[in-house]
C-alpha cells in the first residue's frame, strides 16, 4: 500500500470517528449544528478533518493535472539538466 492510500484510509478513519461523536452529541434530536456550538471540540474536529481532507484532495488532484500536461515539458528539462 502506497503512502496516499494509508493517508487517505487514516483520514477517512477519523473523519468518521469524529462524525460519530459530532453526531452523537447534537444529531439525536435532527437539530442543526449552528455556528455556537462550534465551541465544542468534537464538532471543530470534525470540520478540522473535513476541510483539511478536502484541501489536501484538491491539492493532489492540482498537482495529478499539472503532471500529466506538462508531462513532457518537465522530461524534456530533465534531459537537459541531467545528459
Amino acid at each position: 500500500m502506497n503512502l496516499e492510500t494509508t493517508i487517505l484510509i487514516y483520514w477517512l478513519i477519523l473523519l468518521g470517528v469524529s462524525y460519530a461523536i459530532a453526531k452523537k452529541y447534537y444529531y439525536l434530536n435532527n437539530t442543526i449544528i449552528y455556528s455556537k456550538q462550534l465551541e465544542n471540540w468534537t464538532i471543530s474536529l470534525f470540520y478540522f478533518l473535513k476541510f483539511i481532507g478536502i484541501g489536501i484532495v484538491c491539492s493532489w488532484i492540482f498537482l495529478q493535472l499539472i503532471h500529466i500536461v506538462f508531462k513532457d515539458i518537465l522530461m524534456f528539462i530533465s534531459e537537459i539538466l541531467n545528459p
